[in-house]
């Protein structure tokens, strides 16, 4: 089997689209989305109308674009199976992965993307990662952060084991969590 090439250019404009959206909301103020708000009991469960009446109008907007993703996912499911490097490659596999991994609203799409599709160890591990939270249960491999509003600082997720934490991101091909964390708050600078 060879790689669907127009498959691929649907999701990788998805992932554009997706990508330029989020950088969009961050970069201007007036619809500044309000990242890593969600503690570990709320990740993933707030929905529809709850969910966007407190929002942000970049929240809002994500929101809309996540649900839309969310039926063009479904429909590429139904008519050509999970995804897989086969079909898509590798780029297209890390482009639909950051499409999944922005369905908390669908937990069983992002469960059965996780056993299904031939994600990389590291994109494999993010996903885990927001599976777990979503379920909610501790991470594994911190790759998921909130902003304390109680303390004004970015936090950790709550990890399974934080003193291996680090140990588990290197199995994967993830650098120390001290990275991600300094590229975060970069990004919110």
């Amino acid at each position: 089997m060879s790689i669907d090439k127009k498959l691929l250019q649907a999701i990788k404009m998805m992932f554009e689209v997706d990508q330029d959206l989020r950088l969009q909301c961050v970069a201007n103020k007036k619809i500044q989305v309000p990242l890593f708000e969600m503690n570990n009991k709320d990740y993933g469960k707030i929905k529809g109308e709850k969910l966007l009446k407190g929002a942000s109008l970049g929240g809002a907007l994500i929101y809309i674009l996540d649900n839309v993703h969310n039926i063009r996912i479904w429909n590429i499911i139904d008519k050509y199976g999970y995804p897989t490097s086969k079909l898509i490659g590798k780029n297209g596999m890390h482009y639909f992965h950051i499409l999944i991994q922005h369905q908390d609203y669908d937990l069983k799409l992002q469960e059965e993307c996780l056993k299904k599709c031939d994600f990389s160890p590291k994109d494999k591990a993010y996903l885990t990662d927001r599976v777990l939270l979503n379920s909610g249960k501790k991470q594994i491999y911190g790759t998921q952060f909130f902003f304390d509003k109680k303390i004004g600082k970015l936090e950790m997720k709550p990890v399974e084991n934080s003193k291996m934490v680090n140990r588990k991101r290197k199995e994967v091909g993830i650098g120390p969590w001290e990275k991600d964390f300094a590229k975060i708050m970069k990004r919110m600078k």
